[in-house]
């Protein structure tokens, strides 16, 4: 009985797990000669029917990514449908809910950046959280947009809009709804909670690092990085007392060497580093571990939430990989070059 509530959705998500792109599939994505023989491939594949409308011709990396939102957002509402515990329902409906937090920190960047916001390349949660985000792309200011947000997102941005600072803004929000992803799953089993903890707790893991290494690059004070460490007691494997000789390095690359021992594997992106200037290769490691991490967990698909939570990541990181790739193709980058994008 402990597993029955399962059942239905484990049996869906089997289905959509064994459409999943495997590596041999990313990899000949990757190899494809140019965009047309990359997108006919595609099209070869568990995304046949969302493409549809689309043809080479015709489609483009925005157009493409439009696609595999709306299939990220359907694989959700599935597990919706799927589970009827209540307990269980709270909890997926908050995991959703970090799609719609990302819309509203893409729209916070480009506001304070000066850009304009396109807001067909957000995904399409609209519908289901009823808070039209996209409506605010029109508004003058912070405090314009503000005003016509709704909550639970209004409460806490108006506590920090005077910081005038996308990463406090953004650290705010990921408080907000990890906080919220965490207190639903404490109404889950030991084992539920553990599993969650797992896999959620890495993605935090991810946001903190990248955090610390956005703000040595930019050369944001220790002490004012200490105060974005993220939900600390749910932090994995990287805990807040491991990160202070991160957050009182020099600079980028001493903060890279001094991470706990689980995190020595971004050394070896370095040299990329240096030579690009960019923290995009740390990121790339990073979420290329958390896909090893994913793979495990799925092992065997265990009947339990780690193999739904996993596939809905899964699906999160499978996009990720095609959009990259799209991105190499459109723009004639040479195959070689796109293989280091690519985690599978």
């Amino acid at each position: 009985m402990s597993v029955a509530k399962y059942a239905y959705a484990y049996a869906r998500v089997r289905v959509r797990l064994a459409e999943c792109l495997s590596a041999g599939k990313l990899r000949s994505l990757a190899e494809a000669k140019d965009w047309s023989e990359f997108f006919s491939s595609l099209l070869d594949s568990g995304y046949k029917e969302r493409l549809a409308r689309l043809t080479p011709e015709k489609a483009d990396t925005r157009t493409l990514e439009i696609a595999l939102r709306e299939d990220l957002v359907a694989a959700y509402e599935m597990v919706l449908r799927s589970v009827h515990a209540k307990k269980l329902r709270n909890f997926f409906y908050e995991l959703f809910r970090r799609l719609e937090v990302k819309n509203l920190k893409a729209l916070l960047r480009a506001k304070m950046r000066g850009f304009p916001v396109d807001t067909s390349s957000f995904y399409p949660v609209e519908g289901f959280f009823k808070r039209r985000i996209s409506a605010l792309a029109d508004a003058e200011s912070l405090d314009a947009l503000l005003n016509r947000l709704n909550e639970p997102y209004k409460s806490v941005l108006h506590a920090h809009i005077a910081s005038g600072n996308i990463l406090v803004l953004e650290h705010a929000l990921d408080e907000e709804i990890y906080g919220a992803i965490f207190e639903r799953a404490k109404q889950l089993s030991a084992e539920d909670e553990r599993i969650v903890h797992s896999l959620v707790g890495s993605e935090i893991d991810i946001v903190n690092i990248m955090t610390i290494l956005r703000c040595k690059k930019d050369g944001i004070p220790a002490e004012e990085m200490r105060n974005l460490f993220l939900l600390p007691q749910f932090a994995f494997k990287f805990k807040q007392e491991d990160a202070r000789d991160a957050i009182f390095a020099e600079n980028v690359a001493d903060a890279v060497q001094s991470l706990p021992e689980d995190f020595k594997f971004l050394e070896e992106s370095l040299a990329e580093y240096e030579v690009e200037n960019s923290l995009v290769p740390f990121e790339n490691a990073l979420w290329r571990n958390f896909y090893e991490h994913v793979r495990d967990v799925l092992r065997g698909y265990p009947l339990n939430i780690g193999t739904i939570v996993g596939f809905l990541y899964l699906k999160e990181m499978e996009i990720r990989n095609i959009r990259a790739i799209a991105v190499c193709k459109e723009h004639g980058i040479p195959s070689e070059n796109v293989m280091k994008m690519v985690f599978f």
